[in-house]
């Protein structure tokens, strides 16, 4: 099982706390299209789409995606996740594919987070006694049930052109849970490969 939930606390700063997953998805998208390239793949191939183009290509993905975790079939998520892997969470290096698919198919860690709250809290509250942490007090609920609870939610993407092309996905919750959610909005980090987005990062506390 991997830590990924007993992480650093965020700032209380909302701004600085999105300046921060600004920088970890496009630090991501960065590094993920180095990686790309240091496989041998050469000079990376100017994209010639329009922004607009590109934009509204992004927001299929995310609605996609958004779909996948409020009511879809979690195997249906690999279809939408970088060949480079994903990261979860925050300062976490990207799990591969094979990996994904292994915890779906188990049903635990990342489908836990996604998909599961009951499993979710298991989860956590083992890795709180493992690594000795104070007992849960916050709220803590799956994505699934955060999405699938909401009254309302409103998505918004950007582009990211440099250095790399890339996106970021910001999804507004209102209503259920999600009322009670420090981490409200959601963010997700994508990458445009072979002419499609991929999912790179789903960056949470």
């Amino acid at each position: 099982m991997r830590g990924a939930l007993i992480s650093k606390p965020w700032p209380v700063v909302p701004l600085v706390r999105l300046a921060a997953i600004c920088l970890l998805i496009t630090s991501l998208i960065h590094c993920q299209g180095g990686n790309n390239l240091s496989k041998g793949e050469g000079k990376a191939p100017a994209i010639t789409v329009s922004e607009e183009k590109l934009r509204r290509e992004l927001e299929r993905a995310a609605h996609k995606l958004i779909a996948i975790i409020e009511k879809g079939d979690p195997k249906e998520l690999l279809s939408l996740c970088s060949r480079a892997g994903v990261a979860f969470g925050i300062d976490w290096p990207e799990i591969s594919l094979e990996e994904i698919r292994k915890d779906i198919e188990k049903k635990e860690d990342i489908y836990c987070v996604l998909f599961d709250t009951e499993c979710l809290r298991k989860w956590h509250d083992e890795l709180r006694r493992k690594y000795g942490a104070p007992a849960r007090t916050e709220p803590l609920y799956s994505y699934r049930e955060l999405f699938a609870k909401a009254s309302s939610r409103e998505v918004k993407v950007f582009v990211l052109r440099e250095p790399t092309l890339g996106g970021q996905v910001s999804v507004y919750l209102k209503g259920g849970p999600a009322e009670e959610d420090p981490e409200n909005p959601k963010y997700f980090g994508f990458a445009y490969e072979d002419g499609k987005w991929k999912l790179t990062a789903v960056p949470y506390h």
